[in-house]
């Protein structure tokens, strides 16, 4: 889903802006911010790392789902599923050696 990356790339990039603005509005004559405002930016910044993760994830699920939508008489021969699949493969092959 190209459209919901977008979309979250955006409202990341709209909650920098505010961040951003909220810092230059919000620092004193030294350039510090009180503890009060210190703690709502960090929620500010906590919400900018959360919304980078769910767009990784959210990549990361588009990919599988193209690689799905391959024929299935076209086998996998690379990319994030097949590596998951030889990837547990060797985990099973490990434990029935161990």
């Amino acid at each position: 889903m190209m459209s919901t990356v977008n979309e979250l790339r955006t409202q990341r990039a709209k909650s920098w802006e505010k961040a951003n603005a909220f810092l230059i509005a919000h620092r004193d004559g030294k350039g510090i911010l009180s503890a009060v405002d210190t703690a709502t930016y960090e929620a500010m910044e906590q919400e900018i790392v959360n919304l980078g993760r769910e767009i990784e994830r959210q990549e990361r699920l588009d990919a599988m789902e193209r690689e799905m939508a391959v024929p299935v008489s076209t086998p996998l021969t690379s990319g994030t599923w097949y590596r998951f699949c030889v990837f547990q493969e060797s985990i099973l092959h490990q434990c029935r050696r161990g």
